[in-house]
């Protein structure tokens, strides 16, 4: 989550595909021709790989992004495209990074379509078929696409009001589920089966499709893991705040929102993202509660506003994306990363129990005699509050199981087929990370379903084949079994 903490996560969810034999394939798309590879699996299977797609133009900085243009000739999308910036000191990546890559088993059929949405705290990650295989769920005759958006303050700068309104990634998020709906039938895909898949931030996204009436008709089913809308972190509390703050550190702050943005397109990208991710990062270790800083965020009404209305009334209120829902969390979500997110939130939490209290909690009591009940809660006669078991269960439960639970609840009033579950087999995959933990922890579960070379054990691959086959069976017939 954390820049220390993404190197395992992302580790944890590597893959090298193995290619048999290669070859080029061309597809001819609404916007032009584009030129694949081919390839064989281990199983023989043919695979049809088109890495690099672009959805749309290059975008402008702190603009809404528009769909590529038709081109003549070949594009070639046999390689991989830059990743969206992200990091701290070691800054990667370009602000050209709005492409997709589709994995096909095969090009002329109606297959059902899954469509995954990294995570990465709003802030890192990628969008790569490489680095994410989707091999297992290729054998199972899917239609694959993994997406890029843009990340931290490129894609989440917002000064809450109409100059910079933000949520600039999830309105890319769009655009390319409106390309998917376009094209992914010259891939093999159905646009009617179309599901879309996240982790953790990712996860949270695909909670915000169903809330975003931008999203409606783009997706027919959608997968959720370790996260949801209704996530303390999942929604930006202090947007404005770090938008001004960025602003001063780097020496070209003003009190009006206009000239702060006209200011922040002219700084080079990788000051801007230094300065702009320490804030953010900083900020949430301190007051984890109140949400990420560069994250998604409640715009003021406009035209092209991806979310306008909290989640929290538009899903008690059936006003969403009804559409069936298959959500997960593991039994120790932060038990890896606690130490490192929210140590520095410990002095404050000890001195100010009202801190405790939730962003999401309305509370009929002052804050910090709610605080209070709460320290006795999760404490118990505890002096002080230390970096243990019942810190991290207080985290686990106020930033995982209590807003999933309260999601599923809500929803499952107007959505028969809403699953959850909580994924508890621990197998080998620590073993292979050299980190022991208690528990599985976050990402864990998607590491199963999308990392084949790991040492898995006999037991881990037949817990492994069962949950590719439920996902499947999920992403086909809208049923978890």
């Amino acid at each position: 989550m954390t820049p220390k903490c993404l190197p395992f996560v992302v580790n944890l969810l590597a893959i090298i595909f193995v290619e048999v034999s290669s070859e080029n394939v061309q597809v001819t798309t609404n916007e032009g021709t584009i030129l694949g590879t081919t390839s064989l699996s281990e199983k023989n299977q043919t695979i049809y790989m088109f890495n690099g797609i672009p959805f749309v133009e290059p975008p402008n900085r702190f603009e809404l992004a528009v769909p590529k243009s038709n081109w003549t000739g070949i594009l070639n999308c046999t390689v991989e495209r830059d990743q969206c910036v992200q990091g701290i000191g070691i800054v990667t990546g370009s602000e050209d990074c709005l492409y997709l890559n589709v994995a096909s088993p095969k090009l002329n059929g109606t297959a059902p379509v899954l469509v995954w949405i990294h995570g990465g705290t709003f802030n890192a990650g990628n969008g790569s078929l490489i680095s994410y295989s989707p091999k297992l769920f290729l054998e199972e005759g899917l239609v694959v696409v993994g997406i890029q958006y843009r990340l931290g303050v490129f894609g989440f700068l917002s000064t809450g009001d109409l100059t910079c309104p933000g949520n600039w990634g999830l309105k890319d998020q769009t655009l390319a589920l409106q390309w998917v709906q376009r094209n992914i039938a010259h891939f093999g895909g159905d646009p009617k089966r179309v599901t879309i898949w996240g982790a953790s931030a990712g996860s949270a996204c695909v909670s915000l499709h169903l809330n975003s009436a931008r999203s409606k008709g783009l997706f027919n089913g959608a997968i959720m893991n370790s996260g949801v809308s209704l996530c303390l972190w999942a929604l930006s509390r202090t947007g404005n705040e770090l938008a001004h703050n960025t602003g001063a550190a780097l020496g070209v702050g003003s009190a009006n929102s206009t000239q702060l943005i006209e200011n922040l397109k002219k700084v080079d990208y990788v000051s801007l993202q230094n300065v702009s991710a320490t804030l953010s990062v900083t900020t949430f270790g301190n007051f984890p509660l109140i949400g990420i800083a560069l994250g998604p965020v409640i715009e003021v009404p406009h035209p092209t506003a991806f979310l306008a209305v909290k989640s929290d009334n538009s899903l008690l209120s059936g006003q969403f994306n009804q559409v069936p829902m298959l959500v997960g969390h593991t039994t120790n979500e932060l038990g890896l990363m606690a130490p490192e997110l929210f140590s520095g939130s410990i002095p404050t939490l000890q001195t100010e129990p009202k801190k405790l209290v939730p962003a999401d909690i309305i509370s009929d009591k002052n804050l910090t005699e709610a605080g209070l009940k709460i320290r006795k809660e999760f404490f118990g006669n505890a002096t002080n509050i230390t970096m243990d078991s019942h810190l991290v269960n207080f985290f686990n439960n106020n930033l995982f199981f209590r807003p999933i639970n309260r999601f599923v609840s809500d929803v499952k009033k107007f959505v028969h087929n809403t699953y959850l579950y909580q994924f508890s087999y621990k197998g080998d995959i620590e073993k292979a990370s050299g980190v022991n933990f208690t528990g599985v922890v976050h990402g864990e579960d998607v590491s199963y379903l999308l990392r084949d070379n790991l040492p898995f054990s006999k037991k881990d691959l037949n817990v492994r084949s069962k949950l590719v086959k439920m996902y499947s069976n999920f992403c086909k017939y809208r049923m978890f079994k």
